[in-house]
């Protein structure tokens, strides 16, 4: 309201609702409002608009009225679908979890990497997801080898033991000069570590690594699609489990508004898939994050915690050690919270699935029109392969804002017919 008053006298300000505001504007001045909505989100054109229309075009991209997309790109290329989900010769189209994510991410990369196939020069040096890669077979083999113990081996494993464990795995798999391998080498003993000691404070325990799907059908829009994945990790207690996914950056934001955006709904698929399998109950979806860089193992010393969605009733069984959780306090007393993640009711899985599945449809129909606009999540452009061929890197108009959102607004969708 108060960027409105800038802009607009007193008379608009009396809207009490934001929606009213937004309809106002378009009747109030209706040329400024309407040439700020289709050019204010591109940076090429802001050097056109007037001092005002610059302040409506800030208003709006501010206040997350360009997302989830915005279509003033609204290029387009047609029969993508089938290239896209590639196509079988009987119909079924192959669907991924990263696929649907990279297009809501942003619908240009995906093009690009998806039904272009671009990919980025390869160059000969070590990078963070290589890192990431031997960081996930050592620990696949770690806890694939200590689940094929009997219950009384489990967890006896010496930090000594560990060490040798891991220096053992690289150097049987690794083929670096002797400085890189003495830095992976010191990565993986503290990843090995850290994992381990992490397991020592919980009452879940991992049950299957590298846990493959594939051909695991589905159906949105009358087309018929075959999804396959792999998660790193399910741990479990009883009929209850968690997935864990392991992400080699530092810091995995896994909040209500990252799913409500799209940028993390990859664990909401795999468990919708994850207990139709295995009769599971799914209390917990995590990424666990691995500092890729292997230069500093100290800066990497508390970036093992677990970031992510964790079911309210499932919290005394959670330890603060792996799953960090502050008090708030509300008018109806103290609410656990993680800054990192989201503590929710056990009944609110199933609307957030819900709301992704809807998500999906969303996203399906946009392909199926052909829609590959420029419309990237905020953040997303910096270490984007394509950011070079792209040219939205860099501009004014960097990518479509990530507002907060409360769980309310997954009910809201959910329930609108």
């Amino acid at each position: 309201m108060r960027q409105l008053a800038d802009i607009y006298d007193k008379e608009i300000c009396a809207i009490d609702k934001e929606n009213d505001i937004i309809d106002y504007m378009a009747t109030y001045d209706n040329a400024n409002y309407l040439t700020a909505l289709n050019y204010g989100n591109y940076s090429y054109c802001m050097i056109d608009l007037t001092a005002e229309e610059k302040k409506i075009a800030k208003y709006l991209r501010d206040n997350g009225k360009f997302i989830p997309f915005d279509y003033n790109d609204e290029s387009t290329v047609e029969n993508i679908h089938d290239l896209y989900f590639s196509k079988y010769l009987n119909g079924t189209c192959r669907m991924s979890a990263s696929k649907i994510e990279s297009y809501l991410r942003c619908p240009y990369k995906a093009y690009l990497q998806y039904v272009l196939g671009l990919k980025e020069r390869e160059v000969a040096e070590v990078k963070v997801a290589d890192i990431g890669t031997i960081l996930h077979a050592m620990l696949e083999k770690l806890l694939g080898d200590e689940i094929a113990k009997s219950v009384e081996e489990k967890g006896k494993l010496t930090d000594s033991e560990l060490e040798e464990f891991a220096i053992d795995f690289v150097n049987t798999t690794c083929e670096y000069d002797e400085k890189i391998m003495h830095e992976i080498r010191n990565r993986c003993v503290h990843v090995a570590l850290k994992t381990y000691n992490m397991l020592s404070k919980t009452r879940y325990q991992p049950i299957s690594v590298e846990c493959k799907f594939s051909d695991k059908k589905c159906e949105y829009l009358d087309v018929k699609y075959t999804m396959s994945g792999s998660i790193d990790r399910v741990d479990a207690r009883g009929n209850y489990a968690y997935l864990v996914d392991y992400k080699s950056s530092s810091n995995v934001n896994f909040k209500l508004e990252n799913i409500y955006y799209g940028d993390r709904i990859q664990l909401i698929m795999y468990a919708s898939v994850y207990r139709k399998l295995y009769d599971k109950d799914i209390v917990g979806l995590f990424y666990m994050p691995m500092s890729g860089g292997y230069t500093k193992v100290e800066d990497a010393r508390e970036t093992f915690k677990f970031q992510g969605i964790l079911c309210l009733d499932d919290l005394a069984n959670m330890s603060e050690e792996i799953y960090p959780v502050k008090y708030k306090k509300t008018k109806d007393g103290l609410k656990p919270v993680s800054d990192g993640g989201e503590i929710i009711e056990h009944e609110d899985f199933d609307i957030i699935t819900d709301y992704v599945h809807r998500l999906i449809e969303n996203v399906l129909f946009d392909i199926k029109d052909g829609y590959i606009g420029k419309n990237p999540l905020k953040g997303k452009c910096e270490y984007c392969d394509f950011k070079n061929l792209c040219g939205m890197f860099g501009t004014e108009v960097n990518g479509r804002k990530i507002n907060k959102v409360d769980f309310s607004a997954f009910s809201k969708e959910v329930s609108h017919e």
